[in-house]
């Protein structure tokens, strides 16, 4: 549902001030980094956010130039690095079944949805995801928590754990390849191989009436990006807190932008890479404005009250991620850190009608109705998992954060439209750590190369598109 009064595109800059999630809460050297005293006058690239997107584009783009044409690169950040989405998610990735679903039906041009083909580049694409991070961190010694898993869709309602199962097995049988290795089904409904009492057992979920199990990686999404950038911090100019007011929509005579900041002068660059998510209709407010939505997100670091007593710890299962879906549209996303604590986030039910305090807002100074949402999160662990239920169930840190929203549910990935030199990886749903990566991968070689769109490996549903989009 779109929100009733979006803000004015001129006001999704970022917040001066924002919470501290717990992924911020080890910062890095280069948190408020800045290579050179002032900004350079000209470079090739200029990437506008250091968030996963940003710094993996950066990445790509000097892995695929050749060695004797490296461009200069210059990332300008408004606030400090991975401030914004990144560092504040659920810090997983994993392949996402609903959206063999939802990418099926996303519209296409001339009308029609997207099918079977796109929602098989999708899953493919997810999954191939969690093997790009594993191999990037190895190869670049990143540490951060990585670890690869599975991952449990748990359906806590009995009519929505049906209609998710007969979905995912009707579309393995029209050809969706990949779900059919990689998803395994868990009905409890006398149809599988358990009972809904197994169901639970092997999820660890009390209530479960079905669930199923998928690849995942879970990781530090904070120390990822900062490792990533630390492995070539002395190639390219890195600024914080400089935030971009503007960029011309044409090149000049000499063929550069002008990308004007609130405080410190301009630059000019050959290319621009929008890498602001929830924040591109501040700077393209003609293209983007209703078409990326800002929508503020909540989440927490639960610990355990007493965990003196372990003969109740089910370690087995506790490496793997969780989404917890109740019906209504209604999901939460938790991860078993390996200090014992779990990120849990979500909890949208607690706004009830008031839609106005997650969407169409850059607020992520405050959490909204916080005593509220720690009651919801310390609740549902103590509900859904016996364990806890005796440890009992402690908030130990809450935050919130800013995630892009669009219409149909996909990012912007491409060119920008109508603008010449000018490139989007942008509006991730919330779901940006299935999708960033190889993304950025893919935007590299466009804006290196000028290969076209359709060989960069992006599934087809996310190139940057407004024919298909209505206003939110």
């Amino acid at each position: 549902m779109p929100p009733k009064h979006p803000i004015p595109a001129h006001k999704t800059f970022p917040h001066p001030t924002s919470t501290t999630s717990f992924w911020r809460t080890e910062l890095s050297p280069l948190d408020t980094y800045r290579s050179t005293p002032n900004l350079p006058p000209t470079v090739d690239i200029a990437i506008i956010g250091s968030g996963m997107s940003g710094v993996s584009i950066a990445y790509h783009l000097l892995k695929t130039a050749a060695p004797e044409s490296q461009p200069s690169i210059l990332i300008l950040e408004a606030r400090q690095l991975c401030s914004g989405a990144t560092g504040r998610n659920g810090g997983h990735t994993k392949l996402a079944a609903w959206h063999m679903q939802k990418a099926f039906d996303v519209p296409v041009p001339g009308g029609g949805r997207a099918g079977i083909e796109a929602a098989e580049e999708v899953i493919a694409f997810q999954v191939a995801q969690i093997t790009a991070l594993k191999n990037v961190i190895e190869e670049e010694g990143i540490q951060c928590d990585f670890l690869q898993t599975r991952s449990f869709d748990v359906f806590l309602d009995e009519q929505l754990s049906g209609e998710r199962v007969d979905m995912v097995r009707e579309k393995i049988a029209a050809g969706l390849k990949t779900a059919g290795r990689e998803v395994q089904i868990l009905d409890g409904q006398g149809t599988g191989v358990l009972s809904r009492d197994g169901v639970q057992r092997i999820t660890g979920v009390s209530c479960a009436y079905g669930a199923l199990n998928v690849p995942a990686a879970q990781l530090w999404p904070y120390k990822f990006v900062s490792g990533l950038l630390s492995s070539f911090i002395d190639k390219i100019n890195f600024q914080t807190e400089t935030q971009v007011n503007s960029v011309s929509d044409i090149p000049d005579a000499d063929g550069y932008h002008t990308l004007s900041t609130a405080t410190r002068g301009e630059v000019r660059a050959k290319k621009v890479i929008f890498a602001t998510n929830a924040y591109t209709p501040a700077l393209l407010p003609d293209i983007y404005e209703h078409k990326i939505v800002p929508v503020r997100g909540t989440a927490s670091y639960v610990v355990r009250k007493d965990d003196g007593d372990s003969r109740f710890l089910d370690l087995q299962h506790r490496v793997n991620t969780y989404n917890l879906a109740y019906g209504g549209g209604m999901q939460d996303y938790l991860v078993h850190r390996p200090d014992g604590g779990v990120i849990f986030g979500g909890g949208y039910g607690v706004f009830g009608t008031h839609e106005e305090l997650f969407r169409g807002t850059v607020d992520d100074s405050k959490v909204a109705m916080e005593k509220e949402m720690r009651e919801y999160f310390e609740k549902r662990m103590t509900t859904t998992w016996k364990d806890w239920a005796i440890s009992g169930a402690k908030v130990d840190r809450i935050w919130t954060g800013i995630m892009g929203a669009t219409p149909d549910g996909y990012p912007h990935i491409g060119v920008v439209p109508g603008r010449r030199n000018q490139f989007i990886c942008a509006g991730f749903n919330g779901a940006g750590m299935p999708h960033i990566f190889l993304s950025a991968k893919g935007l590299a070689r466009m804006v290196n190369d000028g290969v076209e769109f359709k060989e960069t490996g992006i599934p087809s549903i996310f190139e940057s598109r407004l024919d298909r989009l209505k206003n939110w």
